[in-house]
């Protein structure tokens, strides 16, 4: 499986790992709407472990971003490798995304 999640608080913490095409972004899609579902309105995405996003991944966070933002929540992206960061930087997203280096400094924007 390319996720996992692990719930610290009010932040589901979704764990991305490898090569995420499209077939890995439906999956991904549903998981979110499930946390969504349950009541999640903050997610933190680490990405540490991610070698590749599609444009199918990158659909599915804007998707989220847009859930969590309009609930009043926080949707944060941590640990994108520089690769990733570029795909993100050259759509033009990374103004609109609250990225972070670890997941330290993720958690203390959320308290402050």
């Amino acid at each position: 499986m390319c996720f996992t999640n692990e719930r610290i608080g009010d932040i589901d913490m979704v764990t991305l790992s490898g090569r995420l095409d499209t077939e890995k972004a439906e999956k991904l899609i549903v998981h979110f709407d499930e946390l969504w579902d349950s009541g999640s309105h903050n997610a933190m995405v680490l990405m540490e472990s991610v070698n590749y996003i599609s444009s199918s991944l990158i659909r599915v966070l804007l998707k989220s971003l847009k859930k969590h933002k309009a609930a009043g929540g926080d949707f944060k992206l941590v640990g994108l490798q520089p690769h990733v960061f570029n795909v993100i930087k050259m759509a033009g997203l990374d103004s609109i995304f609250s990225i972070h280096e670890d997941k330290e400094s993720a958690l203390k924007s959320s308290s402050e």
